[in-house]
């Protein structure tokens, strides 16, 4: 829906009050209903271990519940650092598969 009656403010925290990032999964099942969406607030800046930190609970979980999970990530430097390539052979045993957005083109 479009107008500002159905905008939200989000309030924003810089400088001095530091940064917040987001990285979040939509878990799509069945119904409707068992559909979910996680997310775990980082204060400060995303790095490489905070993303290998989330993407390993990911892969516990995917094993433990014998599902295989796909991970869309874009190209910033945190996604394709040596320790996540390291890692992913590890991750797609226990069923996390990564897959990357395509790098920027623009249309000519």
């Amino acid at each position: 829906m479009k107008g500002r009656s159905n905008q939200h403010r989000v309030r924003t925290r810089w400088g001095k009050q530091g940064r917040i990032n987001l990285i979040g999964t939509l878990c799509v099942e069945e119904t409707v209903e068992q559909q979910r969406l996680e997310y775990r607030m980082l204060e400060g800046p995303c790095r490489t271990g905070e993303v290998i930190g989330y993407l390993d609970a990911l892969a516990e979980r995917a094993k433990l519940e014998g599902k295989p999970v796909v991970v869309i990530l874009d190209n910033a430097p945190f996604h394709k650092a040596r320790a996540v390539r390291d890692a992913r052979a590890g991750w797609e045993g226990k069923g996390l598969h990564l897959r990357y957005l395509p790098a920027y083109s623009a249309r000519t």
